[in-house]
Parts: structure tokens; C-alpha cells; sequence
């Protein structure tokens, strides 16, 4: 298929000539139930797709390894570090905002070029997700705290967005575009309601890329493709649907009036409820017996870190100097609601619960005496 002039220009700088089986790989984990996990390990070849996923991170990140597709189930998490993530495909439904923040976070890190050394820029960190709806909401909460917390904004023109926009010179040599000019276009996207009065990019200017007719200074024309560009990472895509396209559905009444239609309705149109019953007195005992087996409660303690912070280009880099626990025996604290945090987790009763607490403090009682 990549043959075919329908799609050899997708695959220009791709190496094509390698066998597939080198292409791609996957480790997977054992999960508490002592499945999802494709090998033995008994083989050299388990042993290879381990040590390379897992532990060689130089090897993997290196052009002479041929592995671009890793599949994994509960391995590639937390604790996995490999800076040249550009592409996360979620095939499965993840609930757990946990877990969504270590998968994102996997592609969220300065790529590294073959020296070991931080890259910086858009053209290269860019990290695409394709993902399934459950990441829309979760996609926009994490952008909202961005905003908020970093002082990060998104969907903004700014009046000195274009002001670093490389210029060729004559003699070869380079410079900006300069503030003043960065202003101007400013200016003239605002008078165009491209973007409002905030700078927030309006539907018009993704109209007009989407249909390649931006309006820009005439003296500025020889740097539209730059212009376009920073525009075209700033606003985002712009999906609109065809109003031609709009059609009106009627009810087809021969279906509504069928037998079968009339059948099924007969059968799901009930309304189900259930009640579950259990024995409280029987609950209230195993949680106690459970509490009093299972629950340490251990003193309060405090942690004392001293570390040296070094702040330059790359980063920053902190290093732990000191790391002291001291036990502290006097804290005192107000108790929280304990009753009522209980029964938002647990569902049970107020009187439930209450009946659990004593009954376990009666216990602790005649053990002490």
C-alpha cells in the first residue's frame, strides 16, 4: 500500500524497509488477577522486549533501534522514562484521572536529542493524543488548571505572539519580526474580530485558515506562512459542520405502529427498581473484627528536607542535602467529621456507622483491661 501514489508522500521520511516485527513491540505487566501478560518470560526474546521497553533507556532512544510502536496493559505508567513520547493512543476506556495524568504525562517531557540533551520548541514537543471522549472533559479540566496554576493561556493572541517570527536579510544573517510589527497585526486582527478585545481567538480567524484566506497587511505578505502558522498553533481547529447537510427526521410511522416495535416496547418501557438485604448486625461484627485486625493507626510525624536548588537554562535542579523524620507525640489537632466521610464512601447509615465506632472502641476497652 505504501507503494501506491495514494500513499508513498505520507511515508517520505519513514523507514519502510524494515521488517514489521522490528517496528513494534509491547510489554505487559501482570495485573493483580495474574493476567494480561503475554509472555512466559522464559524466552530470549521475552528477555529482549523487557530490557529494551523497560530498562535501556539510551538504546531505545536511539535512531539505530528500529521500535517505534510500544504496546502496553499497566507497565508504561509511573516510573517510566522514556522523553521521546510525540504520540499516545488510548485504546482502552480509562476512568481514573490518575491514570490519565501518568499516560499524558508520558509525553509531556523536552524530547532529547542522540547527545542525551534537552531539545526546546513547539516544532519538535508536540505531543499528539488520540483519545477516546472520555478525554474530552478530563482534556479541558487539565487545561483549565494549566491556565490557572501556571499562568498559562490557551486560545490567546497576545500582542507580542508575532514579534519572534525569524526574518531572512539579505546577507544571509537573521532577526525578528520586532514587537511594533507583532503589534500591528495585533491591531489588525482585532479590527477584523479575529480575536476580541482579550485577545481570545474568535471562529472567524479558524474560518479563515480553515479556508486559507487570512487577511493580512499587504507589507506583511511575504511572511504570511509564518504569520499563518503561529496562528494555526494558537487557535486551534475549527469543525463546522455544512448547513446544507441539515436535514429534518421524521417519525416513520409504519415502524412506531408495527408488532415487533410494540412487542419490544411492552418489554423494556417498565421501570426497575431492587433493594439489596443484608443482615446489619452481621456487618456491623465483620467490620469490626476486620477493623481490629487490619487498622494500625500510627503517630503523627513530621519530615524535615533541606536540598540546594539549582536554577539554570536547561532546568531546574534540586539536590536533597538533608532528609530528617522526627516523631512528634504532642500534635493536636481537631478531629474532622468522621462520621459523615464515612457515610459519603460507604453508603451506610449514620447509625451504621456509629454502632461500628463503639462497638470497636468497647473491644479496645477489654483488650487494655
Amino acid at each position: 500500500m505504501i507503494k501506491k501514489p495514494k500513499y508513498n508522500t505520507l511515508f517520505k521520511d519513514i523507514d519502510t524497509d524494515t521488517d514489521v516485527e522490528k517496528v513494534h513491540n509491547g510489554y505487559f505487566s501482570q495485573d493483580k488477577k495474574g493476567i494480561y501478560k503475554d509472555t512466559n518470560g522464559n524466552t530470549a526474546a521475552d528477555d529482549d522486549a523487557y530490557n529494551l521497553i523497560m530498562r535501556d533507556k539510551e538504546e531505545l532512544l536511539s535512531f539505530n533501534t528500529k521500535l517505534r510502536f510500544i504496546f502496553s496493559h499497566s507497565a508504561l505508567r509511573e516510573g517510566w522514562d522514556n522523553p521521546n513520547v510525540f504520540q499516545i493512543c488510548t485504546l482502552n476506556e480509562t476512568r481514573s484521572e490518575v491514570k490519565k495524568r501518568q499516560e499524558i504525562g508520558r509525553g509531556l517531557r523536552l524530547c532529547v536529542n542522540q547527545e542525551g540533551e534537552r531539545e526546546y520548541g513547539y516544532p519538535v514537543n508536540t505531543l499528539t493524543v488520540m483519545a477516546n471522549e472520555s478525554y474530552d472533559e478530563f482534556a479541558s479540566k487539565l487545561q483549565k488548571e494549566y491556565e490557572q496554576d501556571e499562568g498559562v493561556r490557551f486560545g490567546v493572541i497576545e500582542t507580542h505572539t508575532f514579534a519572534n517570527i525569524p526574518v531572512k536579510k539579505d546577507d544571509g544573517s537573521f532577526e525578528y519580526l520586532g514587537q511594533e510589527k507583532s503589534e500591528f497585526i495585533y491591531k489588525i486582527f482585532t479590527e477584523k474580530k479575529y480575536i476580541d478585545n482579550k485577545g481570545n481567538v474568535q471562529d472567524a480567524l479558524k474560518k479563515a485558515l480553515k479556508d486559507n484566506k487570512l487577511d493580512i497587511p499587504a507589507e506583511l505578505d511575504e511572511h504570511r506562512a509564518a504569520i499563518v502558522a503561529v496562528c494555526k498553533k494558537v487557535s486551534g481547529n475549527l469543525n463546522i459542520k455544512p448547513a446544507d447537510d441539515k436535514r429534518t427526521i421524521t417519525l416513520n410511522k409504519q415502524v412506531y405502529l408495527s408488532e415487533d416495535f410494540k412487542e419490544l416496547w411492552d418489554r423494556i418501557k417498565h421501570k426497575t427498581t431492587y433493594s439489596v438485604d443484608f443482615d446489619t448486625n452481621k456487618l456491623i461484627e465483620k467490620s469490626v473484627e476486620n477493623l481490629q485486625k487490619n487498622l494500625m493507626i500510627n503517630s503523627s510525624k513530621l519530615v524535615y528536607s533541606k536540598a540546594k536548588v539549582n536554577v539554570s537554562v536547561s532546568g531546574v535542579d534540586a539536590t536533597e542535602t538533608l532528609h530528617t523524620t522526627v516523631l512528634a507525640t504532642d500534635m493536636r489537632e481537631n478531629l474532622p467529621d468522621i462520621i459523615t466521610y464515612l457515610q459519603n464512601r460507604t453508603n451506610l447509615t449514620r447509625r451504621t456507622i456509629v454502632d461500628i465506632k463503639i462497638k470497636r472502641l468497647k473491644k479496645e476497652y477489654k483488650m487494655l483491661y
